[in-house]
Formats: structure tokens, sequence, C-alpha cells
């Protein structure tokens, strides 16, 4: 049978912890989805073509250069 002191300090290693396995997975989750995300903005900008962009509007025809 556990005593009174064993289940005070086993209480108090509890509260020392901020944080169980489970937060732990959390944040590592949240940071894979978030290097995820910056990879995939990444790739994107470097998708774009380097060129002329030719757009017609009310104001006319507009040609730029990328």
């Amino acid at each position: 049978m556990p005593s009174a002191v064993s289940k005070t300090r086993s209480k108090a290693n509890e509260a020392a912890t901020p944080m169980n396995g489970n937060g732990l997975y959390l944040i590592i989750g949240a940071m894979v989805v978030v290097m995820g995300v910056v990879g995939y903005l990444y790739y994107q900008e470097r998708q774009q073509t380097p060129g002329v962009d030719i757009s017609v509007g009310k104001s006319g025809i507009s040609i730029e250069t990328k």
C-alpha cells in the first residue's frame, strides 16, 4: 500500500512537469504542419516563370516584364 508521503511526492512530480507526452506530440505535429506550409509556399513562389505579363482592362493594355 502506498503511503501518504509517496502520493504527495508523485503529485508534486506531476505538477513540476509542465506537459506530458501528448502535449509534446501536439507541439511537434504543429511544427511539422507549419514547415509543410512554408515549404509549399516556397515551392509555389519558385514556380512562377519569368516573362511578360499582358493584361487588358478598362484602362487599356498593360505590358509588364517579370
